[in-house]
Parts: C-alpha cells; structure tokens; sequence
C-alpha cells in the first residue's frame, strides 16, 4: 500500500519499530486494528490511513467528517479522530503498564492523491501522505530521547507480547456478499481497468483495490484462494488476467499450470 512504501523510502537513521495492521485487545476483551505502530526512543506514533478522495471537511463541535465528490455528492462519516484517540489511550495504558514514559502520537493520514483537506480539526493532527516524513522528523525534534537501546527492546517485546491477530469466524454465505472491489464512497462494485479499478456510479479510482477484496475473501472464507475463485470472486472476465493481476500481486502460491492455488 502507499503508506507501506512511504516508510520504506524514508530510510531514518534513529532505530525504531514498525509495525503495520497491528492488533491487540483491550482489557475489557475488544479487539483493535492500528494501521501503523511506530515505537522509537523518542515516541509512539499511532496511525491511521485514509484512501479516500475529494474535499476532507471535519466538524469537531459533532464529531463527523465529511467527503465532497468531485460531482459535489456529500457523504458523512464519523471523525476517525474518534477512534485514533481511543488508540491512543490504549497505548498510553500499555506503556504505564511497563513504566514507560514516551508519548503516544496519533495522526491520520490521507493517502489517497487527489485528497484535499479543507477543514482540519483541534484534536489529531491531519494530513496527506506526503507529509508524513516531514511530520516524523518534527516529531524527533519535539520529542527528547527517553528510552534507552534496552528499554527501546523491552517497549518492542512488550507490544510483540500483546499482538493478538482477531480470529473471526467464517459462516458468511457467498450468495450475501457484494463481490469484488467495492467502492469506499458509494458501495458499489468496481471495474477492473489496466491501472486499477474504477467505480461506474462516482468515478472513484483505487490501486489498492484488489488486496481489500483479497483481505475480504480472506476473512469470510479461507486463507487460501484458487484461480477460478479469485476469477469469480474479482469479477475478471479472463483467466489470462487473473494469472497477471496475481503475479504483480506477488504473493506465495503452490501448484503449477491450471490447477495452480494461489
């Protein structure tokens, strides 16, 4: 994902810790996803991404947030402030739990291109993409060195220990589930198109498309997925596509020819 390649490009040279599509539970037994963890001597930051387009809008005073299409369509969401904060005290709780003084930074991040953020809110710090490496050395400049090489390794092992993959179980019927890459704005299903998929009703475009749908398929049925199922499942017309879309995906497979599993 974009997110993902904007830390591989930022080649910091303070040591730290990243973890992507964290997750853990609370102590009352709620399961959490953090889009990214990232543990430094310096501080936490706690993200979450957005691939959304249009015209950003947040309203603290009722705590949504509000997407203006191109068309001026509007749609209304609850503020992932809401929930960053809440990530935030989880991990602010985590680290008092080991004696760890460093502070939990919470942002979100719009990684879509075309996003403009016309309105901002007061609580979490917003932005796009773009400007994560930047926000990442202001933070180290903010932020003094608390923790040493071994307390640093102590925090690592901590959240390593707390890591708890949700496991949901698999008793979705396939007839009841919207196949495909489905539209984020209007919950559509979109068209495949050589540079990604697109939505007919909005005209919403993605390249992350089809690892969602992957991640979808995964969590409502099997960790595995075959060819003709990923055919059917994507909506590709040609099995020749599907062996294209699946060897850019670059993810392990087993078997050969036909009746290879992906």
């Amino acid at each position: 994902m974009r997110a993902d390649r904007e830390w591989v490009d930022m080649q910091l040279p303070k040591r730290h810790y990243l973890f992507h599509s964290y997750e853990m539970v609370n102590p009352f037994g709620y399961s959490h996803q953090i889009d990214t963890l990232f543990i430094s001597k310096h501080f936490v930051l706690v993200m979450e991404t957005k691939d959304i387009g249009g015209q950003i809008d947040f309203d603290d005073k009722v705590r949504q947030m509000i997407q203006t299409k191109a068309g001026g369509t509007k749609m209304v969401y609850e503020s992932p402030t809401n929930q960053e904060l809440r990530y935030q005290r989880l991990i602010e709780g985590e680290l008092l739990k080991i004696g760890v003084n460093v502070p939990a930074v919470p942002v979100v991040v719009f990684t879509d291109p075309k996003t403009c953020i016309a309105t901002s809110t007061q609580e979490v710090d917003v932005f796009r993409l773009s400007g994560l490496q930047s926000k990442v050395s202001r933070l180290f400049e903010q932020y003094p060195a608390t923790l040493g090489e071994e307390l640093l390794d102590y925090v690592k092992a901590h959240f390593m220990a707390c890591y708890q993959k949700l496991v949901l179980k698999r008793i979705c019927p396939k007839v009841s589930v919207l196949k495909g890459v489905v539209c984020p704005c209007c919950w559509m299903q979109m068209k495949h198109e050589r540079k990604g998929v697109r939505c007919m009703q909005c005209g919403t475009k993605t390249t992350n498309g089809v690892y969602e749908a992957l991640h979808k398929y995964q969590l409502l049925y099997k960790d595995g997925i075959t060819n003709q199922e990923f055919q059917d499942f994507l909506g590709v017309e040609s099995i020749y596509t599907v062996s294209r879309m699946l060897s850019k995906l670059g993810i392990d497979y087993m078997g050969i020819s036909k009746t290879e599993n992906m």
